[in-house]
């Protein structure tokens, strides 16, 4: 091959990286506008923010967060009233079912005595939702 196919099939290549790139970006901007709409909702909660992660990968950065609150704070009926409310926006109406289907599992565990709730969010697509009774 000579040098000048070599530098147009090079910079084809360097185009759609680009492009991947950028759709990435694009991508986890909407999440993260999707992810600042449930910060209502879960300060609705009594829930707030501990920890904020951002790794970034070969084309798409991972974003997580760690949010914390107090068990008595939170409850079921409270969960889907703020599902109702907030019907339109589709990440926080996932999140909030997570967070009702965990305490509906703890609830028929009985009085285990826990005091807090600490729920990792891994956002992307899915987003994934961890929930610890501490």
């Amino acid at each position: 091959m000579n040098f000048k196919k070599f530098k147009q099939k090079f910079g084809k290549v360097k185009n759609n990286a680009c492009d991947m790139k950028n759709q990435a970006f694009d991508q986890v901007n909407q999440v993260l506008d999707e992810f600042q709409e449930t910060l209502p909702a879960m300060r609705d909660l009594g829930l707030s923010i501990q920890d904020l992660h951002v790794g970034m990968g070969a084309v798409m950065p991972e974003i997580s967060a760690k949010v914390v609150g107090r068990l008595e704070t939170v409850s079921g009926a409270k969960t889907r009233a703020l599902i109702e409310q907030y019907s339109e926006k589709k990440l926080v109406v996932t999140l909030l079912n997570s967070l009702n289907t965990a305490l509906s599992i703890q609830e028929k565990l009985g009085d285990l005595d826990f005091k807090g709730i600490e729920a990792d969010i891994k956002l992307g697509v899915p987003p994934k939702f961890n929930v610890n009774f501490i």
